[in-house]
């Protein structure tokens, strides 16, 4: 180690970084299989519950701070940077992600270092076609925003991406609800002290971006591992060969996901987009938790073994996920009412007649994102590419149909079944490689069962609403319960062990 015999206290701040990385990534060297999944699951739950939350509790403020057109203009800035991220960085995060964690040490070199150039070209490239957005009437007075947003929302992408990848989850469970509280914070500033409205909303999430991303340089360092030498034209065609087909999969995606924004704005207003945008934060709390898992769980999935092997722990995990999902469905439905009552200002008011909908949609985009890890598992990238394509040109087409007569409700639906067809897809397709149960009779009922519940609290019948609700888990009662006895031992077991961690 480099002496400083002159500056002692920087000696012992890089004693302490090193101690900090070992504990930070103790989780998920130390641990492997269930305790590790659960362990990482764990970390990135509490995480992602004082994010959310946070979030949740400014939602007040939000919809009282920003009229529904601000809203809606903030929301349009941010699902266009999602659309452009993934054509910016040529997907470098998850496929430094894929690639490193399995990689040899010899091979780390070489995986981080093209990755870094692919981030690095592209963004370059994005600058230079920048003045085209003028042409694009809704976001040409918020380009320049549009810029730093995908520039620092990828630089901390990479970076979070390679932090996961050295298996630092406890640094990641750490700085994710730093980063949103710190983005939450300029926020409130910006929009109630400077009165900068949606551009205050995107500055304060673009200044926090890049907060989480310095110190996530000088933590990892990755200049380090940095070598132009070591980027090889070999290691590029496998990294673009694997990143390149899933840069159309986000983009389909993104048509499922965010487009109908687009659909809403065109065909009714920009009031209308705001009141939506809004509405679709309450099912994005579902998303968020079984993303978590997911998040937590890929890390286990990369290690698994083939054959028999992984058709096991992909069917030991759905088994989980499946019940666990169509809980939290069915409880979100009988809550969505009253937090749009509680969160959201009068003017938002109309999102109930959405929230449902998109609380089946999210359901179903989680489990076909289950499906998906079973791809990248894999490494079969290109049944992404098709049942994406296949999800978002059934959300094009009805949106089309529906959003012109129906306006944010034909929205909502359309999401809905471009996210069920996905599913449907993905579920069928993976028996090839993954033989285990898919639970397609139990599912059919609670889905129907979820539907209707979600029509009755659509058109404001809560109480049939609540009781079809309940009734929608009835199916998956038995492994609902086994799920819950894992959990209650791994929580026992997790405090009775916690100094090992």
């Amino acid at each position: 180690m480099r002496r400083w015999p002159h500056r002692p206290f920087l000696q012992k701040g890089v004693r302490l970084r090193r101690r900090f990385l070992h504990h930070a990534k103790c989780g998920g060297e130390k641990m492997s299989g269930n305790r590790g999944l659960f362990f990482r699951t764990l970390l990135l739950g509490a995480s992602a519950a004082v994010s959310k939350a946070a979030t949740f509790l400014l939602m007040p403020f939000y919809t009282a701070a920003l009229s529904p057109e601000d809203f809606g203009a903030s929301d349009l800035v941010v699902s266009a940077a999602v659309l452009l991220m993934p054509f910016v960085t040529l997907h470098a995060g998850p496929t430094l992600f894929r690639f490193f964690a399995g990689a040899r040490e010899e091979e780390k070199r070489a995986v981080l270092s093209t990755a870094a150039v692919m981030a690095i070209s592209g963004s370059l490239l994005f600058l230079l076609l920048l003045p085209l957005l003028r042409f694009w009437p809704v976001l040409r007075a918020y380009r320049y925003d549009l810029l730093f947003y995908v520039w620092s929302a990828s630089l901390h992408s990479v970076l979070t991406q390679y932090l996961r990848a050295t298996g630092g989850y406890t640094v990641f469970a750490l700085l994710q609800p730093l980063t949103a509280l710190c983005s939450l914070s300029l926020q409130m500033l910006f929009i109630v002290v400077g009165g900068l409205g949606a551009r205050g909303y995107l500055l304060g999430i673009i200044l926090s971006d890049l907060a989480a991303s310095v110190f996530l340089l000088f933590l990892l360092r990755p200049w380090r591992l940095f070598a132009w030498r070591a980027v090889s034209r070999r290691m590029l065609g496998k990294m673009l060969s694997y990143g390149l087909p899933l840069i159309p999969g986000a983009a389909f995606w993104w048509l499922m996901s965010l487009s109908d924004r687009y659909f809403i704005l065109h065909y009714h207003s920009l009031e209308e987009t705001g009141v939506y945008a809004a509405a679709a934060r309450i099912p994005a709390l579902f998303t968020f938790v079984l993303g978590v898992f997911l998040e937590a769980w890929q890390y286990s999935a990369l290690q698994v073994g083939e054959g028999e092997a992984r058709s096991a722990h992909f069917a030991r995990i759905y088994r989980m996920l499946l019940p666990v999902s169509v809980f939290g469905a069915a409880a979100l439905l009988v809550l969505s009412a009253p937090l749009v009552t509680v969160l959201f200002a009068p003017d938002y008011r109309g999102a109930v007649q959405f929230v449902p909908f998109l609380v089946l949609a999210a359901l179903f985009s989680s489990l076909s994102g289950f499906f998906g890890t079973a791809y990248q598992s894999a490494l079969r990238c290109v049944p992404v590419f098709f049942s994406s394509m296949l999800g978002s040109g059934v959300n094009l087409l009805l949106n089309f149909l529906l959003i012109p007569k129906l306006g944010a409700t034909g929205a909502a639906l359309a999401t809905l079944i471009a996210y069920f067809s996905v599913f449907v897809c993905r579920a069928h397709h993976t028996a090839t490689f993954l033989r285990f149960s898919r639970y397609f009779k139990k599912g059919a009922v609670s889905l129907l069962l979820l539907l209707l519940s979600a029509g009755a609290v659509s058109m404001g019948a809560l109480r049939a609403g609540v009781l079809l609700a309940a009734l929608s888990i009835l199916p998956f009662w038995c492994e609902g319960r086994a799920v819950f006895e894992v959990l209650v031992k791994k929580w026992r077991f997790l405090l009775k062990n916690y100094q090992k961690y």
